[in-house]
């Protein structure tokens, strides 16, 4: 029989590695979750609200007051239930905030900044800002919890399609950076919810 060689030994450890990393975090009592998400309008003005709960950990703390800059991603998407089961659901419209902190350990202030892209079925959209970025400063940590978790009354492009109301349908995701897992397999801590149009 062959010896085995270092790289057999390593490649499975390195396969294994990477289907943890695409995977999101095990959901805990204390892990980060969307809560309140709501669906506001129709037709041509679909907005978008909710926050997410247990997003600030000890380690954002830490980065945050290290002077690091930690930012928070949300993706909003508009997508139809296509009439074939099991057939990825087709993106109609999409949204991403991005807000960001960062700490002056001098001033002892906390810069603040939002920023807004749009798109529509796959592609950014080069119209005019549907709603403008953001930034202020702040000495309060419950503000900045509020401005990083806080999604309120943000647009969706409008989408001209026959898909009915009921098989339309929001999908919200918020990527807070990675921890690891065992001390060794960066994992993506994220936090999502869906809601039917109809709802």
């Amino acid at each position: 029989m062959a010896p085995t060689t270092g790289l057999a030994r390593v490649v499975p450890l390195l396969l294994f590695a990477l289907a943890l990393s695409a995977l999101p975090a095990a959901a805990g009592a204390g892990d980060p979750k969307v809560i309140g998400l709501r669906v506001e309008g129709a037709g041509e003005d679909i907005r978008i609200s909710y926050s997410v709960e247990n997003s600030f950990s000890e380690e954002i703390l830490e980065r945050i007051h290290s002077g690091m800059r930690v930012a928070f991603r949300h993706r909003i998407e508009l997508s139809a239930r296509r009439a074939v089961p099991l057939w990825f659901p087709k993106t109609l419209s999409w949204t991403v905030v991005e807000t960001a902190v960062e700490f002056d350990g001098l001033t002892k202030q906390y810069h603040l900044s939002r920023s807004y892209r749009f798109g529509r079925k796959g592609k950014p959209w080069e119209g005019p800002a549907r709603i403008a970025d953001e930034e202020r400063d702040t000495d309060s940590l419950d503000v900045v919890r509020i401005w990083m978790s806080e999604v309120d009354g943000v647009p969706l492009l409008p989408v001209q399609s026959e898909v009915p109301l009921f098989r339309r349908r929001v999908d919200v995701t918020c990527s807070m950076g990675r921890k690891f897992v065992w001390m060794m397999f960066p994992v993506t801590v994220t936090a999502s919810a869906d809601s039917s149009l109809e709802n």
